[in-house]
C-alpha cells in the first residue's frame, strides 16, 4: 500500500525485523535504503543481508576519505530494481551544481539527486533540484565586484602610465 519504504540500515533486531516484513510485503522498487557513514555497520548489513536477497551488495569504497561540507551523517542510498538488484549511490562522491545546493537544506538537493532513477521506476515526476536565489545573488555580487576589482587596476595602471 505504501508508495515508498525508507529505512536506515541499523543493527538492532527491530530493524532486522522491519527489513524482513518489507522485504516479505513489499515491491523491491518500493524499498530504500540509507546508509550512514558507518563502514563497520553497513559491512555487517552487507553479510547479514545476504541471507535475505539473493544479490550481493557491492563495497563502499571511499570511507576514510574526508567528509564532504553538508552531507551530514549518510554515506549512501540503496534502492533496488524488480529482482531484488541493488542500485548504490555514494552520496559523498555526489557532484551537484554550485547553484543547485541549497545552505539551508544542505541534504535535500543531493538527495532529490541520487533518487532519480527511484523516482523513475516508481513512475513519479522528478525535476532538477531548484536553482537557489541566495547562490544565484552571491555569485551575481561576486561577479560584481570582479569586475569593479579589475575596473580598479585598470584605473591604477593606465593612471601610472599617463
Amino acid at each position: 500500500r505504501a508508495r515508498l519504504v525508507i529505512l536506515r540500515i541499523g543493527s538492532s533486531s527491530g530493524f532486522w525485523w522491519e527489513l524482513e516484513t518489507v522485504l516479505r510485503s513489499c515491491a523491491p522498487k518500493k524499498l530504500l535504503l540509507l546508509v550512514p557513514r558507518d563502514e563497520a555497520l553497513y559491512e555487517s548489513f552487507r553479510i547479514r543481508v545476504g541471507e535475505l536477497i539473493p544479490d550481493t551488495f557491492p563495497q563502499l569504497t571511499d570511507w576514510k576519505r574526508r567528509r564532504k561540507l553538508f552531507r551530514g551523517s549518510l554515506m549512501a542510498t540503496i534502492f533496488f530494481n524488480p529482482g531484488w538488484e541493488p542500485t548504490v549511490v555514494n552520496l559523498q562522491t555526489l557532484s551537484l551544481p554550485f547553484l543547485r545546493r541549497s545552505p539551508n537544506l544542505p541534504l535535500a538537493p543531493i538527495l532529490k539527486t541520487a533518487l532519480r532513477p527511484l523516482f523513475e521506476n516508481l513512475n513519479q515526476s522528478w525535476e532538477l533540484p531548484r536553482v537557489n536565489r541566495r547562490q544565484k545573488w552571491l555569485l551575481v555580487i561576486a561577479a560584481i565586484l570582479a569586475v569593479y576589482f579589475l575596473l580598479f587596476i585598470l584605473v591604477v595602471a593606465v593612471a601610472r602610465f599617463a
